[in-house]
């Protein structure tokens, strides 16, 4: 993902911007965003692995965490901005 050919700093980052926008609106924790789940293909970024993933519309929905997570949960926002982060740390 990181310096990806082909793709600008940008490009990478609005597009995930927008998809972690669009996940809010739509009320799914995507609760993994991290480099390993976001692919590069034909232009586009796309975000993968929503095996943990929940909705608000099912609040009691029995999605455990991986137990490699717990105690180290953060929310959408936190990972995106973390990722945002190393992105465009890679780029300078």
């Amino acid at each position: 993902l990181i310096r990806a050919r082909g793709f600008s700093m940008d490009e990478v980052c609005s597009q995930l911007r927008y998809i972690i926008a669009t996940l809010a609106i739509k009320g799914i924790h995507h609760r993994d965003i991290t480099e390993h789940n976001v692919l590069l293909h034909n232009g586009f970024v796309v975000l993968i692995d929503f095996g943990g993933s929940r909705w608000n519309w099912e609040p009691d929905a029995p999605v455990p965490l991986p137990e490699v997570m717990h105690g180290m949960y953060r929310s959408d926002q936190q990972q995106a901005t973390d990722l945002l982060k190393q992105i465009e740390e890679a780029w300078k």
